[in-house]
């Protein structure tokens, strides 16, 4: 008979296991109690929501942070960098351990199992399999990460995906089951592509309506378009940059940016 800490290990290990001993339904129970917990939390200071979390997770840096509800089975498996946000009802099955990098944001409803419990009722042991995210990744709404999986730096997973296979670093995917729909770049064009008509169609309707050219903070969502340094940046699009939660790496990609056009009032006088 394994005592609990051997249990632990054996679950981590990758190996079968019983999911129904004494210390694993005890270990569910408390999980339960702790996120319960931390839900209730919810609105009040920092202070008071992160040290309930920290009873809840294995591992976690700077900036976590989880809409109610929050679940796990276990959560002393789970380790998360820094800048995390995950949407309502996330659900986290972490037998085989969940590790997940810096600057991702979960969207509501998003599911991540590290256990197969469909052969559990044919040979009595569940089977489990470790799942890893890695840098600046975002996962759309009712997506569903199975157990096994290695998700890349730099990726965006679509919404309703069914993640049954490993997803490389820079690109996009989506699907049920999930497929690679193109390379990060492409979609970075193309996104700038469509911000470009999003912004001209606001200008025309800005002078339409208040028959002047806007401003800066008019367009905050478009600065982009217009910078590639800090130093281009006025002070109503550096306040945007402080609300992004990560402003280092923002800056970083800032920087590493090429804008469409040369500044905005070069680009209001063209439209």
């Amino acid at each position: 008979m394994l005592n609990f800490e051997e249990q632990k290990k054996r679950v981590l290990s990758g190996l079968m296991y019983n999911d129904l001993t004494p210390e694993l339904v005890e270990a569910r129970r408390v999980a339960v109690e702790l996120t319960n917990e931390y839900n209730a939390s919810y609105g009040q200071l920092p202070e008071v929501r992160e040290p309930l979390l920290r009873k809840i997770l294995g591992e976690m840096g700077e900036d976590v942070f989880f809409e109610p509800s929050f679940r796990c089975e276990f959560g002393y498996n789970i380790k998360i960098g820094n800048h995390f946000y995950a949407n309502f009802d996330c659900v986290m099955l972490d037998p085989g351990g969940i590790e997940i990098g810096d600057n991702v944001t979960l969207a509501p409803r998003v599911h991540i199992l590290c256990h197969d419990a469909s052969t559990k009722q044919f040979i009595g042991y569940t089977k489990i399999g470790r799942v890893t995210i890695g840098d600046n990744v975002f996962v759309g709404a009712g997506t569903i990460i199975l157990p096994g999986v290695v998700v890349g730096n730099n990726v965006i997973i679509g919404a309703n995906s069914l993640v049954n296979k490993d997803i490389p670093s820079n690109c996009v995917a989506a699907g049920n089951p999930i497929k690679i729909i193109m390379p990060l770049d492409t979609y970075y064009m193309k996104r700038k592509e469509r911000q470009a008509r999003e912004v001209t169609e606001l200008v025309h309707k800005y002078r339409e309506c208040y028959g002047k050219e806007p401003d800066e903070k008019a367009l905050h969502e478009f600065f982009w378009l217009f910078s590639d340094g800090d130093s281009q940046l006025t002070e109503t699009w550096k306040r945007m940059m402080t609300l992004v939660g990560n402003e280092k790496e923002s800056y970083d990609a800032l920087r590493a940016n090429k804008k469409k056009y040369e500044n905005l009032d070069k680009f209001l006088k063209e439209i």
